[in-house]
C-alpha cells in the first residue's frame, strides 16, 4: 500500500467516525453547535468589515497627507516652507526678543561686513 492510499484510507475512516459521532448527538446539542457556528461566522464577517474600513481610512489619511504636502510646497517650492520656520526658531531659542527690535541696525552691520 502506497503512502497516498494509506492517507486516503485514514481520511475515510476519520470522516466515517466524525459522521457517526455527529449522528449520535442529541438535537439540543446539535442546535447549540449550529448556533455557535453561526455566531463564529458572523464574528468573522464583522472582523473582515472592520479590517476593510481600517484599510480605507488609512488610505484616505495617506492621500490627505500627500495632498497637504503637495499644497504646502505650492508654487514657491520647499524653500518657502523652510523659510517659514525661521520665526519659529527665533521664538523657540528663548533669546531676549528685544535684540530683534532694531533689525535695521543688524542689516547695517551685515552690509558693512561686520557680521
Amino acid at each position: 500500500m502506497s503512502d497516498d492510499e494509506r492517507d486516503d484510507a485514514i481520511a475515510a475512516r476519520a470522516r466515517a467516525l466524525l459522521d457517526q459521532s455527529v449522528e449520535e448527538l442529541d438535537p439540543i446539542t446539535r442546535a447549540r453547535l449550529r448556533a455557535a457556528r453561526m455566531r463564529a461566522l458572523d464574528v468573522d464577517a464583522t472582523v473582515r468589515l472592520r479590517a476593510r474600513r481600517l484599510a480605507v481610512a488609512g488610505a484616505g489619511a495617506l492621500g490627505l497627507l500627500a495632498a497637504l504636502s503637495w499644497w504646502m510646497r505650492g508654487a514657491n517650492g520647499p524653500r518657502a516652507l523652510a523659510e517659514g520656520f525661521e520665526d519659529e526658531e527665533i521664538l523657540a531659542a528663548g533669546d531676549d526678543l528685544e535684540l530683534y527690535d532694531d533689525l535695521d541696525f543688524y542689516r547695517w552691520l551685515e552690509e558693512d561686513g561686520a557680521i
